[in-house]
Protein backbone atom coordinates (compact mmCIF):
# COMPACT_ATOMS: atom_id res chain seq x y z
CA UNK A 1 0.00 0.00 0.00
CA UNK A 2 0.93 3.50 -0.70
CA UNK A 3 0.53 6.90 -0.30
CA UNK A 4 -0.06 8.57 -3.15
CA UNK A 5 -1.37 12.35 -2.35
CA UNK A 6 -2.21 13.91 0.94
CA UNK A 7 -3.93 17.06 1.55
CA UNK A 8 -4.80 17.21 5.62
CA UNK A 9 -6.88 14.43 6.69
CA UNK A 10 -7.61 13.69 3.07
CA UNK A 11 -5.39 10.78 1.19
CA UNK A 12 -5.70 8.90 -2.22
CA UNK A 13 -4.12 5.27 -1.09
CA UNK A 14 -3.00 2.27 -3.37
CA UNK A 15 -3.14 -0.90 -3.43
CA UNK A 16 -0.68 -2.93 -5.65
CA UNK A 17 -1.36 -7.26 -6.77
CA UNK A 18 -1.54 -9.28 -4.13
CA UNK A 19 -2.35 -7.04 -1.09
CA UNK A 20 -5.28 -7.47 1.24
CA UNK A 21 -7.32 -4.46 1.20
CA UNK A 22 -8.82 -4.57 4.57
CA UNK A 23 -6.05 -6.11 6.94
CA UNK A 24 -3.48 -3.41 5.11
CA UNK A 25 -5.80 -0.36 5.72
CA UNK A 26 -6.42 -1.23 9.32
CA UNK A 27 -2.36 -1.39 9.81
CA UNK A 28 -2.04 1.44 8.08
CA UNK A 29 -4.45 2.96 10.39
CA UNK A 30 -2.65 1.83 13.44
CA UNK A 31 0.54 2.38 12.38
CA UNK A 32 -0.36 6.63 11.57
CA UNK A 33 -2.74 6.96 14.74
CA UNK A 34 -5.83 6.93 12.99
CA UNK A 35 -8.42 5.50 14.85
CA UNK A 36 -11.62 6.82 12.54
CA UNK A 37 -12.06 7.69 9.16
CA UNK A 38 -14.07 7.02 6.27
CA UNK A 39 -13.04 5.35 2.63
CA UNK A 40 -14.43 4.67 -1.04
CA UNK A 41 -12.47 3.04 -3.38
CA UNK A 42 -12.43 1.45 -6.82
CA UNK A 43 -10.00 -1.41 -8.82
CA UNK A 44 -10.15 -5.14 -10.04
CA UNK A 45 -9.43 -7.83 -7.29
CA UNK A 46 -8.47 -11.79 -7.76
CA UNK A 47 -10.48 -13.26 -4.65
CA UNK A 48 -12.86 -11.52 -2.19
CA UNK A 49 -14.75 -12.87 0.71
CA UNK A 50 -18.53 -11.36 0.62
CA UNK A 51 -20.63 -11.58 4.05
CA UNK A 52 -24.59 -11.31 4.56
CA UNK A 53 -25.50 -11.14 8.22
CA UNK A 54 -28.56 -12.91 8.72
CA UNK A 55 -30.50 -10.93 11.41
CA UNK A 56 -32.52 -13.71 12.84
CA UNK A 57 -29.40 -15.67 13.10
CA UNK A 58 -27.41 -12.95 14.28
CA UNK A 59 -24.48 -14.67 11.92
CA UNK A 60 -22.61 -12.97 9.51
CA UNK A 61 -22.13 -15.99 6.30
CA UNK A 62 -19.34 -15.91 3.97
CA UNK A 63 -18.92 -16.91 0.11
CA UNK A 64 -15.50 -16.58 -0.71
CA UNK A 65 -15.01 -15.60 -4.98
CA UNK A 66 -11.85 -16.58 -6.83
CA UNK A 67 -12.16 -14.90 -9.74
CA UNK A 68 -11.14 -11.62 -11.40
CA UNK A 69 -13.53 -8.99 -10.43
CA UNK A 70 -14.09 -5.19 -11.56
CA UNK A 71 -14.29 -3.19 -8.12
CA UNK A 72 -16.95 -1.60 -8.93
CA UNK A 73 -17.55 0.16 -5.35
CA UNK A 74 -16.08 -0.09 -2.21
CA UNK A 75 -17.32 1.93 0.76
CA UNK A 76 -16.09 1.71 4.61
CA UNK A 77 -15.35 3.54 7.80
CA UNK A 78 -12.77 2.96 10.29
CA UNK A 79 -13.58 3.14 13.83
CA UNK A 80 -12.16 1.59 17.22
CA UNK A 81 -13.99 -2.28 18.56
CA UNK A 82 -12.14 -3.65 21.92
CA UNK A 83 -9.50 -1.01 21.75
CA UNK A 84 -8.47 -1.91 18.18
CA UNK A 85 -8.72 -0.50 14.17
CA UNK A 86 -11.61 -1.81 12.55
CA UNK A 87 -12.43 -1.68 9.21
CA UNK A 88 -15.66 -2.21 7.71
CA UNK A 89 -16.76 -2.12 4.70
CA UNK A 90 -19.31 -3.22 2.13
CA UNK A 91 -18.81 -3.67 -1.71
CA UNK A 92 -19.95 -4.42 -5.42
CA UNK A 93 -18.02 -6.51 -7.58
CA UNK A 94 -18.80 -7.10 -11.34
CA UNK A 95 -17.76 -10.47 -13.41
CA UNK A 96 -17.03 -10.44 -17.11
CA UNK A 97 -20.65 -10.33 -17.78
CA UNK A 98 -21.04 -7.95 -15.75
CA UNK A 99 -23.43 -9.52 -13.40
CA UNK A 100 -22.42 -7.37 -10.25
CA UNK A 101 -22.37 -9.17 -6.54
CA UNK A 102 -22.08 -7.26 -3.42
CA UNK A 103 -22.10 -7.31 0.58
CA UNK A 104 -20.40 -6.99 3.41
CA UNK A 105 -16.77 -7.31 2.44
CA UNK A 106 -14.60 -9.64 4.68
CA UNK A 107 -11.42 -9.62 2.83
CA UNK A 108 -10.25 -8.47 -0.80
CA UNK A 109 -7.16 -9.22 -2.10
CA UNK A 110 -6.26 -6.82 -5.64
CA UNK A 111 -5.18 -7.96 -9.06
CA UNK A 112 -4.33 -4.95 -10.93
CA UNK A 113 -4.95 -2.02 -8.27
CA UNK A 114 -7.34 -0.75 -5.76
CA UNK A 115 -7.35 3.04 -5.62
CA UNK A 116 -8.93 4.48 -2.27
CA UNK A 117 -10.17 7.80 -1.38
CA UNK A 118 -9.41 7.80 3.02
CA UNK A 119 -10.55 10.60 5.14
CA UNK A 120 -9.43 10.40 9.03
CA UNK A 121 -11.53 12.08 11.33
CA UNK A 122 -9.99 13.99 14.85
CA UNK A 123 -10.73 11.91 18.05
CA UNK A 124 -11.71 8.16 18.46
CA UNK A 125 -14.74 6.50 16.48
CA UNK A 126 -15.89 3.68 18.63
CA UNK A 127 -17.87 0.30 17.88
CA UNK A 128 -19.33 -1.49 20.70
CA UNK A 129 -21.50 -4.73 20.60
CA UNK A 130 -25.66 -4.17 20.30
CA UNK A 131 -27.23 -7.08 21.78
CA UNK A 132 -30.26 -6.66 20.31
CA UNK A 133 -28.88 -7.14 16.79
CA UNK A 134 -25.64 -8.96 17.70
CA UNK A 135 -24.02 -6.13 15.68
CA UNK A 136 -20.90 -3.89 16.65
CA UNK A 137 -22.36 -0.51 16.16
CA UNK A 138 -20.98 2.79 15.79
CA UNK A 139 -21.66 4.77 19.46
Amino acid sequence: MRVITRDGQNYFLRFDRGEEVVAQLQAWCRAEGITGGMFSGIGACGEVTLSYYHLADKEYRDETIVEDLEISSLLGNIALLGGQVAAHAHGTFADASLRVRGGHVKRLVVSATCELAFRSLPGQVLRALDPSTGLNLLV
